[in-house]
């Protein structure tokens, strides 16, 4: 065949290839040149032929951080011709953006026939390398009686991870321009690659021929299912099928199956005290078989239960199996959810369940310094003032700021902080009942009461017994109503 196919048509068909390339490359928001990843074109038409030695044109946008670029010419036998190429880049900018260019020498008298694959390969620093590819027909006048076979090439990122249905893309040609039949089989691997075992005849090996195939010049887009198939490493073999020669080309890419979602363990405590402590919970136990957790993204949520509604905490992912710190100062009932995706995209999920248990404060009463015991009879001088103070009194630390400390006189509450100096009642009574009640956050108290009677009188012990008593009540029933009220005291405080 002559170049001479390639009329003015093809002219408008090169026109026409600028506006299109295979592309292999991520998208970022961010409208700077720097976060787009290098782009490569080359003027060739998908399943171009040549017949004379011929340069093809290239160009790479966004180059920058190129380490090496080379291009490599492939047929089914295995590499015709490999080029680095990075010396020989030529670099300028447009538009802001950096853009180097480089050509491609074919010499058909020098390589031969070939139904071939250029493969433009470049890598930049921390990336993955890009590959760009075409299919090219070399006709060679010392073999007149030459047929060419397909093309093929999938795109694929070899050993990518498959769940269920994947779409499986790639660049097939025929010598005659028309759009080739393609099969595929899928067989079980013992590794991570493809065998290197030649094909002499597709018939022979079974497989599929696909149907719905969506073409665009020599391009193609297809979906396989794979959800089927036990989890573990495959390789897809694809063959593309001339029916005007009868000739066929082949292409293998390692794939790994995963269509099992991952069983999740969340590993805790169910409860804990309130404290200031961070809780943490540990997700290591989570499986993936057979491709264990390696690189396994983790969704933790916390969620606070109350009697009427769900208040969400904290949201979290990441690679880490190790929840974040949850802080575990405030008491009640809590759901953690963790959610882990696979490789493949599969979510499993587990709950748990845990309380933070309030710790009572305890109430501790000095009397002008020196410390009293629940229950005590104190012998004062009536007309003396009394100190009281609340400060050796604790509770969890997270608590401890938060505390509320309220006085009685005989169960009446009269004022509430940490310290004062009072007076005896205006009474005429020889005693008087001196209660400290010890709030927390959480409204739970601890009460210490004790007796002050004048010195200069003496109490009988039945009467003391039922003073006692009747103040136990008391400020059990006033205990109680702390935890079931959500009012503000109008009890006058003091600093």
């Amino acid at each position: 065949m002559s170049s001479t196919r390639f009329n003015s048509f093809s002219i408008v068909l090169l026109l026409l290839f600028f506006s299109y390339s295979t592309l292999i490359y991520s998208v970022s928001s961010e409208s700077n040149h720097k976060y787009n990843a290098p782009i490569i074109n080359i003027d060739f038409l998908e399943g171009h032929t040549i017949d004379m030695e011929t340069t093809i044109s290239g160009e790479i946008l966004y180059a920058d951080n190129i380490n090496s670029v080379s291009w490599e010419l492939v047929d089914s036998s295995g590499s015709r011709g490999f080029f680095d190429i990075t010396d020989d880049l030529l670099f300028r900018s447009s538009g802001g953006a950096n853009i180097s260019n480089f050509q491609i020498n074919i010499d058909p008298y020098s390589i031969g026939p070939c139904s071939c694959l250029i493969v433009v390969s470049l890598t930049i620093e921390g990336g993955e390398p890009i590959i760009f590819s075409r299919s090219i027909f070399i006709e060679s006048p010392s073999f007149p009686d030459w047929i060419a076979g397909p093309t093929l090439k999938i795109h694929n990122t070899p050993n990518s991870w498959a769940s269920g249905v994947v779409e499986i893309f790639g660049i097939s040609s025929t010598y005659s321009g028309n759009d080739a039949e393609l099969y595929f089989s899928i067989t079980n691997s013992t590794g991570v690659n493809c065998l290197d075992e030649e094909i002499e005849d597709f018939t022979s090996v079974e497989h599929e021929r696909i149907y719905e195939i969506l073409w665009s010049s020599g391009t193609f887009s297809t979906n396989i299912s794979f959800s089927h198939l036990e989890d573990g490493p495959y390789q897809l073999t694809m063959f593309s099928n001339d029916t005007q020669t009868g000739l066929f080309a082949d292409d293998c890419i390692p794939i790994k199956v995963d269509n099992t979602e991952p069983d999740v363990i969340i590993n805790g405590k169910n409860t804990v005290f309130e404290s200031g402590d961070l809780l943490y919970f540990d997700g290591s136990s989570t499986t993936d078989f057979p491709w264990g957790i390696e690189g396994m993204t983790y969704v933790w949520s916390v969620s606070r239960i109350s009697d009427l509604s769900i208040e969400n905490i904290i949201v979290f992912s990441g690679q880490s199996p190790l929840s974040p710190g949850i802080q575990s100062n405030y008491s009640g009932i809590y759901q953690v959810s963790l959610n882990v995706v696979d490789r493949a995209g599969n979510r499993g999920s587990d709950t748990f369940s845990f309380e933070i248990i309030n710790m009572q404060p305890e109430a501790r009463l000095l009397i002008n310094s020196e410390e009293v015991s629940n229950g005590n009879e104190l012998q004062m001088d009536k007309n003396s003032t009394i100190s009281i103070d609340a400060s050796l009194s604790y509770d969890t630390e997270n608590d401890q700021e938060t505390l509320r400390y309220i006085w009685r006189i005989n169960n009446v509450p009269l004022y509430e902080g940490i310290s004062r100096e009072i007076y005896w009642p205006d009474t005429d009574s020889d005693r008087f009942l001196l209660s400290l009640e010890v709030v927390d956050d959480d409204s739970e108290t601890s009460i210490i009461s004790v007796l002050v009677v004048d010195s200069e009188n003496t109490s009988s012990p039945i009467f003391t017994i039922i003073l006692f008593f009747s103040a136990a009540v008391f400020l059990s029933y006033a205990a109680n109503k702390h935890r079931n009220t959500d009012t503000q005291s109008d009890i006058p405080k003091w600093t």
